[in-house]
């Protein structure tokens, strides 16, 4: 019983267990596995020129020539174009140049830069080293759009094969760890890390039987674990489930998502069908069934089924658990809540029965 239990439990979970790693994989491909970029920093100038792609690094920037792009936004609220980005031409290696992707918040001290970097290059005028700023970030492949722009500022097309060289297709994105901005990249990270724990956690409860549990703690409490599971295991064998339910004369097994319930019938004290009726812009878009078994902990539970198989379950119920209450209405939800001990004599009394339902024509 408890293999065969175990079987569809790991058939339920095993294609969610690869989705979630399929997840955690894609997060970790779109951050282009950026947090682990944290312990390579490298600072810049560092660097041979031919090993830049990709790498997270430090760059104090003394020199801008020029910028080649920039990126604006509206709002209805602000009309106005407001600049968020600007690319901008940096020197980098000995005589190589590449781009600068900045944000907004840095523009400021990146014109004010560029302005000196090129007085300095009219007028030969002294730099101002206090101008000088720090950016981290990673370099990347510049996107198509970018490139474009890139090589039309610096005449690419009239260079000579070696002067093209110079001219390197990168830039650094100032606050980017791999492929995404670091907000992003710590955001993916913590996404596949919960999405790996929670697949290898479902995977190893569905090997190791976890998922049957209740069965061994309800078996375990008779104080002869084995020859109860044994008895149960044969009328398990022996019985065929009704939409999912199997009531013995002590019990009702039943699936809940890749878990298997198992609950004392003495403790089984109410179950109705419960009907959901769901709309897109007020006009219906379908309907769904769910029985809803209550026991004397006070816990309910919904098992998603068509209306037929709610039906069917009720009707089993009602031929094989004789102290359950069958139906739904708001005296029965209210006296369930507040009074579970009144609600438990609703089938022996009729005086408390006569309380929670209409009194029968004749």
């Amino acid at each position: 019983m408890l293999e065969t239990l175990k079987k569809k439990s790991f058939k339920k979970v095993i294609v969610w267990v690869v989705v979630l790693y399929i997840a955690a994989a894609a997060c970790m491909i779109i951050s282009g596995g950026g947090i682990f970029k944290l312990l390579q920093k490298k600072d810049i100038y560092e660097l041979d020129i031919n090993e830049l792609e990709g790498k997270y690094v430090t760059a104090d920037i003394y020199f801008i020539y020029d910028y080649y792009a920039y990126t604006t936004e509206t709002s209805k609220s602000n009309p106005r174009p407001r600049t968020t980005s600007k690319e901008y031409i940096i020197p980098i290696g000995e005589n190589e140049f590449m781009g600068l992707y900045l944000p907004s918040s840095s523009l400021s001290k990146a014109e004010k830069l560029m302005k000196s970097s090129q007085s300095f290059l009219d007028s030969q005028t002294q730099m101002d080293e206090s101008e000088i700023f720090t950016v981290t970030g990673t370099i990347l492949p510049m996107e198509k759009e970018s490139l474009q722009f890139y090589q039309e500022a610096v005449g690419f097309d009239e260079m000579s094969e070696e002067e093209k060289a110079l001219f390197l297709p990168y830039y650094l994105r100032e606050n980017y760890l791999g492929n995404t901005s670091a907000p992003l990249t710590y955001l993916l990270t913590i996404g596949a890390v919960v999405c790996f724990i929670c697949a290898t956690v479902m995977l190893v409860r569905g090997v190791t039987g976890a998922y049957q549990k209740d069965i061994v703690n309800f078996c375990a409490a008779t104080g002869n674990k084995e020859q109860a599971l044994e008895r149960m295991s044969t009328y398990f064998e022996s019985s065929t489930p009704v939409s999912g339910l199997r009531i013995a004369d002590e019990w009702m097994m039943f699936p809940q998502g890749a878990y298997t319930r198992i609950w004392g019938l003495d403790k089984f004290v109410w179950a109705y069908k419960k009907t959901t009726e769901h709309r897109r812009n007020g006009i219906k878009t379908g309907t769904t069934y769910s029985l809803v078994i209550c026991n004397t902990a006070k816990r309910r539970m919904e098992l998603p089924m068509t209306e037929k198989e709610v039906s069917e379950a009720i009707q089993y119920i009602a031929e094989n658990a004789k102290g359950v209450v069958l139906g739904f209405n708001s005296k029965l939800d209210k006296m369930y809540r507040n009074d579970l001990e009144r609600f438990q004599r609703i089938l022996i009394d009729p005086q408390v029965a006569a309380e929670v339902f209409e009194p029968q024509q004749q």
